[in-house]
Parts: C-alpha cells; structure tokens; sequence
C-alpha cells in the first residue's frame, strides 16, 4: 500500500520537486493511507543541505489535526443545515456533514469519498452542473419526493485541493 492517497499524490510530488529545486520551505496538507481508510496530515518540509551526488538532505514534520481542527469538524457535523465538499476538477466527495447524510438517508457510517457528487445530490442528475463555473452559486434541485433542496455553494480550498463547498437546506 502506498502511503500518500493516491489523488492527493501529484500535489505531494509537486511541492515535494519545488522544495528540492527552490530550497523553499514547504507547508501542505494531505491523505495519507492507513489499515482503514485514510487521515489527513499536515507536512513542514525544510530544505537542509544538497551533496556532491546530486542528493538532498530535508527535513519533515508531519501532525495531524489539531484540537481547533477537530472543533471546527464538530462544528460543521452539528451544524442546522447540510455542508457538501466536492473537488472543483473532479467533482468527487471530500466531506459531507451529519445533517446531509440524514437529509439524503445516508448512513453516518457509509464512506462517501470519491464518490461523485451527481450520484450523491441528484441521483445522476447533471442539470445543474454549470453552476460549477462560478466562483459562487444559488440554485436549487428536485429531490427524488418533488420537495425542494436550496443551494448555496462557492469554491474554495480544502487542505490544498481546489473545492467547491454547498450549503444545503430544504427551506
């Protein structure tokens, strides 16, 4: 098993190849794989010395989510209304809140990652796919019972992957 995910890997080896050609220190955060699923961490990489073979010497301090971290997570699950995060390239899950996982009947315990988001919020449905371009959106969808969802959504950074966030609400 590798241990950086693979999707997060390009961005890894990115910053990784400016560090050792600009001797610029680093910060980025990242998946990496473990027995069951994966985490996110943290990496500080520091440039130390380059050798007369062409190698380097760097330096890496790795951490995982911090207290305020973890606080601003509880704080996203409890919040009133759902909080969707997809990849702005992909289109692919990275986070999904406890209120829209009821809103959509998905259980608490389902992994949800890398799925795509039209089979999540639309049941495939990519009609509102071009609300995508824009740097932030409202628009609203029917669900599979006739009702309603009101989105609100803009894109932003999620731990360094290009996002887009949605606040979802059937009101």
């Amino acid at each position: 098993m590798k241990l950086v995910f693979e999707r997060d890997f390009p961005r890894v080896y990115a910053a990784m190849k400016y560090l050792v050609t600009t001797g610029e220190d680093i910060r980025l955060s990242f998946r990496v794989n473990c027995k069951v699923g994966y985490r996110w961490v943290t990496m500080a990489a520091s440039k130390i010395s380059d050798h007369a073979d062409g190698s380097v010497s760097i330096s890496c301090l790795y951490t995982i989510s911090s207290d305020r971290e973890l606080m601003y997570r509880r704080m996203l699950d409890d919040a009133s209304i759902g909080i969707y995060v997809c990849d702005a390239q992909t289109k692919n899950t990275l986070y999904m809140n406890n209120t829209l996982r009821k809103q959509l009947g998905v259980d608490s315990e389902t992994d949800v990652t890398e799925v795509n988001c039209y089979s999540i919020l639309s049941d495939g449905d990519e009609s509102f796919s071009d609300s995508y371009q824009y740097d932030s959106y409202q628009t609203r969808i029917i669900d599979g019972e006739g009702g309603y969802f009101f989105i609100r959504g803009r894109r932003i950074g999620w731990n360094g992957i290009p996002a887009i966030i949605e606040y979802i609400s059937d009101r």
